[in-house]
């Protein structure tokens, strides 16, 4: 295991998914995900039953993402809040900008449906990359 900084991962995780909480709230893009997803609001009800397995996953899987993005600055020695925000946006490129294409290409999705989750996954990213170069 690469020398991280635990808390720092922890934290970062954690804001990463209040930027989610607020990105895909009704206030800012929602209701726009919601009408791109085909998702009304009786169906995020029903699927609410499973809040806290869908809520596990998430706190997982950006655990997962912030320790991977500190593992990247460690490996590239990256110590100033810049230097966070030029490597967590090439990230963002290469590996899930990319993959989220899919979507479009493969899914039907709309190009606004990947804005939408391009763009948090973007800002998030770059908050966590923030949060780890402040907190490291």
């Amino acid at each position: 295991m690469a020398d991280v900084n635990w808390i720092a991962i922890i934290v970062a995780a954690v804001v990463f998914n209040a930027i989610g909480f607020a990105w895909y709230s009704d206030s800012v893009f929602g209701k726009a995900w919601r009408d791109e997803a085909g998702m009304s609001k009786e169906k995020m009800k029903e699927a609410s039953g499973n809040m806290g397995r869908m809520f596990a996953f998430m706190a997982v899987g950006s655990i997962v993402m912030a320790y991977v993005l500190s593992v990247v600055f460690n490996a590239f020695q990256v110590a100033t809040v810049m230097s966070a925000l030029t490597v967590s946006f090439w990230v963002w490129l290469g590996f899930v900008a990319t993959v989220l294409l899919n979507g479009v290409t493969y899914e039907m999705r709309t190009w606004r449906f990947y804005s939408i989750n391009a763009g948090y996954q973007l800002v998030g990213l770059l908050a966590m990359g923030t949060v780890l170069v402040l907190l490291g």
